[in-house]
């Protein structure tokens, strides 16, 4: 029997269904710039200087090319998986996350939205968890982090598991290359990847 839709699920699904793709990516911008400001005002009063992660080499962009088309690639294939066997409660949670929450979302926003929205969250996101956060408190609290950022409600606790996982390679991939770079690219890839699929199905 399918859980009952919780009242945060009905709120994301009522928000994206009243405001208008403008107010959707300005609100996303806004809440990503959020990010930025609350690490620039951290990094300031705890005195710590992230310009070393900064590094562009271009085995950074490899890195965060090659994770980035690596995670869409799972990400398609837990979409499937979502699709035929959503009976089972972790892909029912991930089903209606999807047709709930972020189809009404992300389906109405144009390419050019997806670029904007994908290029905020990368670079804010990242510089946020695995810079200032890993930073500081190491790598499971980043990716713990990042888990419960992406948990509208405790329904779609899978999801946020998920997050949690992505989270843990996007570390590995910035150890790995050295560079914050290669995170930022590989999430904005995915991040754009991913919305231009939701734009895709909602059509």
């Amino acid at each position: 029997m399918p859980l009952p839709e919780s009242e945060d699920s009905e709120l994301h699904a009522a928000l994206g269904g009243q405001f208008d793709r403008q107010t959707i990516v300005t609100v996303i911008v806004v809440v990503e710039a959020l990010f930025l400001l609350i690490t620039t005002v951290w990094s300031y009063f705890a005195q710590i200087d992230l310009r070393h992660l900064f590094r562009f080499n271009w085995s950074a962009l490899i890195w965060g090319l090659s994770a980035g088309m690596a995670i869409s690639a799972s990400n398609l294939a837990l979409l499937y998986l979502c699709q035929k066997w959503n009976r089972f409660f972790i892909f029912q949670s991930m089903h209606d996350l999807l047709k709930k929450e972020m189809m009404p979302l992300f389906g109405r926003l144009t390419i050019v939205d997806s670029i904007l929205v994908s290029l905020a969250s990368g670079i804010c996101e990242e510089i946020f968890f695995r810079g200032i956060l890993e930073t500081t408190g190491g790598i499971a609290l980043s990716a713990t982090c990042f888990g419960l950022a992406h948990l509208p409600s405790f329904y779609y606790f899978p999801y946020a598991i998920w997050a949690l996982l992505v989270g843990l390679v996007m570390s590995f991939v910035m150890s790995g290359s050295g560079s914050i770079i290669a995170p930022i690219v590989a999430h904005a890839l995915v991040n754009f990847i991913s919305i231009n699929v939701l734009r895709y199905i909602k059509n």
